[in-house]
């Protein structure tokens, strides 16, 4: 992923109190600032967590390229009807302390987890197209995939000015065993075929939340739900539509066996993940 960060997380482990451990940030005065959206945060949870259980791993760090420096604070949340305010929260503390707010899109069973093997259920596919061009490569998802649940501007751009794109798919219901394992195929496979972001391949990568701040190299922007439509897909019938997928000519490539071997874990959340150690005010009852 683009926007992958390399600090570990370190600090001692203790529970977390949303209010007094993330809403007395001092509040930094921009009347032309972008704040989180939180009708869009719920969309984002409605879409990749509602028929999940178990706890979501989140985390916050300072985005790159503003000139100052944080620990990352990592969480874990009930994928429940308090998912919503927990997660407002954060972003809100996120915002104002100029930190990137990421989830890994799936659950697990207990705090302290986000290894690949930890993740329990997943809802959702998703892509992350961040390089090329970009719209070529959304037509032809639609066109082979059908419409997709959420697109999703990441806040990153191209080299050529073009806006980096998340493209979700909601399945009808959660996936747990061998179907999640085929689901990070399929995350894989469409990654390969329209020269997306492979890191997807492993359960643990972590996404940007839709409606939280992108502050990255000092610009301030929303990650902005940019087409939202209420479709799900039955994951055998979107595998189906996946292996007739043709790979977009000149920037995608058919996937072969060896694609779905695990990737390094230097590009992932925690590196090595041993032992995990969190930062103090970092952990939810």
């Amino acid at each position: 992923m683009s926007d992958d960060h390399d600090d570990k997380p370190t600090g001692e482990v203790i529970h977390f109190n949303p209010w007094r451990d993330f809403n007395d940030a001092v509040l930094q005065e921009d009347p032309f600032g972008v704040e989180p959206d939180a009708d869009q945060l719920a969309t984002f949870l409605d879409v990749v967590f509602s028929y999940c259980e178990g706890l979501i791993p989140v985390r916050g760090f300072v985005d790159k390229g503003q000139g100052r420096d944080g620990k990352p604070n990592n969480i874990w949340i009930e994928a429940d009807a308090s998912a919503f305010d927990k997660l407002k929260t954060f972003a809100t503390w996120a915002w104002r302390e100029g930190a990137a707010l990421y989830v890994i899109p799936g659950t697990v069973a207990a705090q302290g987890q986000a290894r690949a093997h930890e993740v329990v259920e997943m809802q959702a596919l998703v892509v992350d197209l961040d390089a090329g061009d970009i719209l070529a490569k959304l037509s032809h998802l639609v066109r082979f995939l059908g419409t997709p649940t959420l697109v999703v501007e990441s806040g990153g751009r191209t080299p050529e000015g073009a806006t980096k794109l998340h493209v979700w798919w909601k399945l009808t219901e959660a996936a747990t065993g061998e179907d999640l394992q085929n689901l990070c195929h399929l995350r894989s496979d469409i990654a390969m075929k329209v020269g997306g972001d492979t890191h997807f391949r492993s359960a643990h990568q972590p996404i940007r939340v839709a409606g939280s701040v992108y502050h990255k190299g000092g610009f301030q922007r929303l990650v902005q739900i940019r087409e939202h439509n209420r479709v799900e897909v039955d994951l055998t019938d979107f595998a189906g539509r996946v292996a007739i997928m043709p790979a977009l000519p000149g920037m995608g490539v058919e996937p072969t066996a060896e694609s779905h071997a695990k990737p390094s874990l230097e590009a992932i959340w925690f590196g090595n993940l041993a032992p995990l150690a969190f930062s103090r005010d970092a952990m939810l009852l």
